[in-house]
């Protein structure tokens, strides 16, 4: 497999799966706890840092000289941006917080 997939594959699991704990939280809480909302806030702090870390590895590879690395952290980062923060909208809208 290539670096720039499992880059990907990596980056893409860690944020569905921590997309999914933020579901199943949302479903299994009461909703008069708002633990839920804390968790989804949470989910969304760490897509932010998910994606400035991968753009920085990205950074740091391109001027090491290691394109492929660097695309992969490049890619991951829009990668996840665009499916973490679709999954977090989705919840919010599917869910009436």
């Amino acid at each position: 497999m290539k670096p720039v997939n499992k880059i990907l594959l990596f980056n893409l699991c860690l944020s569905l799966g921590l997309g999914v704990l933020c579901f199943a939280a949302l479903r299994a809480l009461p909703k008069v706890l708002d633990l839920g909302v804390y968790l989804l806030v949470f989910d969304l702090g760490f897509i932010f840092l998910q994606i400035l870390t991968c753009w920085v590895l990205s950074l740091v590879f391109f001027a090491k000289g290691d394109a492929g690395k660097g695309l992969g952290f490049l890619l991951s980062g829009i990668v996840v941006g665009v499916v973490g923060f679709g999954t977090c909208s989705a919840l919010l809208m599917g869910n009436g917080i």
